[in-house]
């Protein structure tokens, strides 16, 4: 992280050794340094003498001045001072400077993922791992890094956050091919969770990510994905059609929650959206669905109100828009009949007047959704 952002390092680093025998390690925002992450690793030993350490840890090194020398000396120091069957649960080096002292980001994560002690234990157990604002860039850096977790952790890895990260569309495409296996080394078969929010993600490239995480004979793709994140990328009409039809495919993942906020999404995205929805067998496992902050319009609005309204729809519990007294009365009029057949739509969000001479000549306000969801009928039960 640059130093033009000291708000994170607000806080002195008040810690010891001792805290890095706790279950919950958490050493984010700190301003520590390479010269303290030394000093606190080697603190940890003389504690462990008086101390007995947790069985597993969540180490949080996130936001501070350490490059991946630090790092890996915390990681190591952690790891050392309890059993070889320990389990590093999760890690966040978000905003770590993982390039210093190496010609790319991902040789910096390698080094801290392949620290001897980490190499050495039974099992790793990593299921969390966090590397937002890593600096990670293009196709190269990025599919090395996805080698690196999965050589480490492949079998254990549920949870990966590569937020804000340069990737563009072929690094992306190119990171969830090599977390799918269809890349050199291992894959990630259990992974459930994924984020890629502002990493460059345009056009076609989040259907061809899609794609990339099919299932297919040999093991490979990833058959567990529930959730996907791919908010702030680019999906103007046709690429949200195709990540619509990507999602939709043979062998496709089981997304559960998806997350579309401020991607662009026009109107006759927002359209194919509201067809899969009302399709049965089209995105059959989706319940939480994320638009929030896109530009379409009341055609888009009514669309998506008059589709989860349709019982192919019914297992969807939350859809997150945006409305506005400019979609207009058609727009408005959908979402409230959809609130009137689904009890309990409205969130804690509040509700906002919609304004314009119609709702003054008749006398009274209709009213629009401000951010908020559609939640009602129970899920569906699985098979």
């Amino acid at each position: 992280m640059a130093a033009s952002s000291p708000r994170y390092w607000s806080r002195k680093p008040r810690t010891s050794g001792a805290t890095l025998l706790q279950q919950q390690v958490k050493l984010d925002g700190l301003g520590i340094d390479d010269a303290k992450a030394a000093e606190l690793a080697a603190d940890a030993a003389t504690a462990a003498a008086t101390q007995e350490p947790s069985a597993s840890v969540l180490l949080d090194l996130a936001f501070n001045r350490m490059s991946s020398v630090g790092a890996a000396a915390l990681v190591e120091a952690v790891m050392r001072v309890r059993s070889s069957s320990a389990e590093l649960l999760e890690l966040n080096l978000s905003a770590c400077r993982l390039h210093e002292g190496h010609d790319t980001p991902s040789a910096g994560l390698a080094s801290v993922l392949g620290a001897p002690t980490l190499v050495g234990m039974q099992r790793l157990g990593l299921r969390r791992l966090i590397l937002d604002s890593c600096g990670l860039e293009g196709a190269a850096d990025a599919a090395a890094a996805a080698r690196s977790v999965t050589a480490v952790s492949g079998n254990s890895l549920t949870s990966l956050d590569m937020s804000r990260n340069n990737l563009g569309p072929d690094g992306a495409v190119a990171l969830v091919e090599t977390l799918a296996g269809r890349r050199s080394g291992p894959g990630a078969p259990v992974l459930a969770e994924l984020r890629l929010n502002s990493t460059g993600l345009s056009g076609w490239s989040a259907a061809r990510a899609v794609e990339a995480a099919r299932a297919s004979p040999g093991g490979l793709g990833l058959p567990r994905l529930r959730f996907l994140s791919l908010s702030r990328s680019s999906l103007p009409s046709g690429a949200c059609a195709g990540l619509v039809r990507a999602l939709t495919g043979p062998g496709s993942p089981p997304v559960s929650a998806l997350e579309l906020e401020s991607c662009a999404i026009d109107d006759e995205g927002a359209a194919a959206i509201a067809d899969a929805l009302a399709s049965r067998g089209s995105l059959q496992h989706l319940q939480r669905l994320n638009l929030a902050c896109n530009p379409f319009g009341g055609r888009g609005v009514a669309a998506l109100a008059t589709a989860v309204g349709l019982p192919a729809a019914a297992r969807l519990t939350r859809l997150v828009i945006r409305v506005r007294p400019s979609h207009g009365e058609v727009a408005i009029a959908a979402v409230r009949l959809v609130h009137e057949a689904r009890p309990g739509i409205v969130g804690p969000q509040p509700m906002i007047r919609l304004a314009g001479p119609s709702a003054a000549a008749r006398g009274r306000h209709l009213l629009a959704f401000a951010m908020w969801a559609i939640a009602g009928r129970p899920s569906a039960p699985d098979g």
